[in-house]
């Protein structure tokens, strides 16, 4: 009797198992990106340079708006060739969409224009939750 109870419940556990989906893995695309210049004068006590600003959203076409998650980039600008240091870049993705946004600068230098190659390091699922609030909101 006991053996068939306990059969019941595995077979049960199983089947529930089977109807369990994870929600797909997210495809991502980086759009509208672009990169502006802010070029800084020499004066009498530096030389001259630049800074390059980039912005762009972040889409995945198989992300819900009920989901929320924290993306990790890697980004290596390949004008400085193999000696390229990444840059990471953290995005917070709501409802299908983030922001991206990249700096690039090196003080009292002129800088190349950056070429951005992406890749994604990984994501995580961000899962809400309440707070509670406890004493005065201020006066």
């Amino acid at each position: 009797m006991k053996r068939t109870v306990l059969c019941i419940l595995v077979l049960a556990l199983l089947s529930a198992c089977d109807r369990f989906v994870p929600p797909p893995t997210p495809e991502f695309e980086l759009r509208d990106f672009v990169i502006t210049e802010e070029t800084k004068e020499a004066t009498e006590y530096s030389k001259a340079w630049n800074t390059f600003k980039g912005a762009g959203t972040l889409v995945a076409r198989n992300v819900g708006p009920e989901r929320n998650l924290l993306v990790f980039l890697e980004i290596l600008d390949k004008t400085k060739g193999t000696n390229s240091e990444p840059q990471y870049v953290t995005v917070l993705f709501r409802g299908g969409v983030g922001k991206v946004e990249t700096h690039k600068s090196e003080y009292v230098e002129m800088t190349r224009r950056p070429e951005y190659q992406w890749s994604v390091l990984g994501w995580q699922e961000l899962n809400p939750a309440t707070v509670k609030v406890l004493g005065s909101q201020g006066r």
